[in-house]
């Protein structure tokens, strides 16, 4: 699977799929043991659902989320954002 997002700094590296999820995590030597396994490593937002009174765990890799991924104009930075309708996140 492609690596949409990789972030580091000489000393680390990591990278992001599609779905905003880790799928390779290199310290303290970028390119040799990935930390992250055979990944991925899901990342999950716990929250109130609005109009209840229960609480849910939303991960980034289910249906539902719309990921905005970029740079941020002539540069290295990254620019990621995450929107959840029905949990109005």
């Amino acid at each position: 699977m492609p690596r949409d997002i990789p972030v580091g700094n000489g000393q680390m590296l990591v990278t992001f799929d599609n779905r905003y999820q880790i799928r390779d995590l290199y310290f303290p030597h970028v390119g040799q043991e990935n930390h992250a396994g055979a990944g991925p490593c899901r990342f999950g937002v716990h929250c109130d659902v609005p109009g209840t009174n229960r609480r849910q765990l939303a991960w980034t890799s289910e249906n539902g989320w719309h990921i905005r991924q970029r740079y941020l104009l002539d540069t290295l930075t990254t620019s990621v954002s995450l929107e959840h309708r029905d949990l109005c996140l």
